[in-house]
C-alpha cells in the first residue's frame, strides 16, 4: 500500500562438518548474499532530507565465514535434539549507500525431531 517492495536477495552456502565425538561435532560455513535496490518508492519518505530513505542506494553484497559446534542427542529410538551455535564475521561487504554494515554474527539453535 506504500507503493514499494523489497529487492531480490540472493544466497549460496557451502557448509561441512566434522564428528569430534558421537554428540559433538565441528561445523564450519561460507555464505554468499546479495540483494537488490528497493523497487519503487514511499511518497512520505523524502530521500533529498533523508539519505536512507534513497530506494537506490538499498543493494549490496556480503561474504561471511563462520565456524560452529554442535551437540545431538538420541532422546529415543527415532527421534533426536539438537543444540547448535554459529559465530559468523563477514569477509568482505561491499554496501551501496548509508546502510549499516554487519560487525559480526552469533547464532544459536535448538531443533527437535521426531
Amino acid at each position: 500500500d506504500r507503493d514499494y517492495k523489497l529487492g531480490n536477495r540472493l544466497t549460496a552456502t557451502a557448509w561441512a562438518a566434522k564428528p569430534v565425538t558421537p554428540n559433538f561435532s565441528l561445523s564450519a560455513r561460507l555464505e554468499w548474499q546479495d540483494w537488490a535496490d528497493i523497487e519503487g518508492a514511499d511518497a512520505a519518505l523524502n530521500a533529498a532530507m533523508v539519505a536512507t530513505a534513497d530506494p537506490s542506494l538499498r543493494a549490496g553484497m556480503r561474504i561471511d565465514a563462520g565456524i560452529g559446534l554442535n551437540w545431538v542427542t538420541l532422546s529415543s529410538e527415532h527421534s533426536t535434539f539438537r543444540l547448535a551455535a554459529e559465530y559468523l564475521v563477514p569477509v568482505h561487504q561491499d554496501l551501496d549507500g548509508p546502510q549499516l554494515g554487519t560487525d559480526r554474527s552469533l547464532i544459536l539453535k535448538t531443533q527437535f525431531s521426531f
